[in-house]
């Protein structure tokens, strides 16, 4: 038992919502969870791990991941969203030429005239 846990009727209290046998079903207690965790996202502007969030969710509980496996799941994706919004803002403002049309082309071949 935690120090802030308290005993009531055979269920052990707390802000973990354990109980001794297990999870306490609460789902108003685990919606307002779900819904604060979502506004601490979308504050950190972290907005595909709060779209990643329900399914990383599901996953964890389907294949019984620890708590640290689905937090690196949710935060990897964010940090893979980072990483391609940055290198296309990257490529947007380096200033590349565009390709030619010529020479992307199957049909392009290159006309070799000798020299006398």
């Amino acid at each position: 038992m935690t120090a802030r846990s308290t005993t009531t009727g055979g269920r052990t209290g707390g802000d973990d919502g354990r109980h001794e046998d297990g999870p306490v079903p609460s789902t108003a207690a685990h919606a307002a969870a779900y819904q604060r965790l979502r506004a601490h996202l979308a504050y950190l502007k972290l907005p595909t791990a709060a779209e990643q969030l329900p399914a990383v969710l599901d996953a964890a509980r389907a294949e019984q991941l620890s708590v640290t496996a689905a937090l690196e799941r949710l935060l990897g994706a964010e940090v893979s969203a980072t990483e391609d919004r940055r290198v296309t803002g990257r490529l947007r403002f380096a200033s590349l030429p565009a390709p030619s049309p010529r020479r992307r082309g199957a049909g392009y071949v290159a006309q070799v005239t000798p020299t006398r």
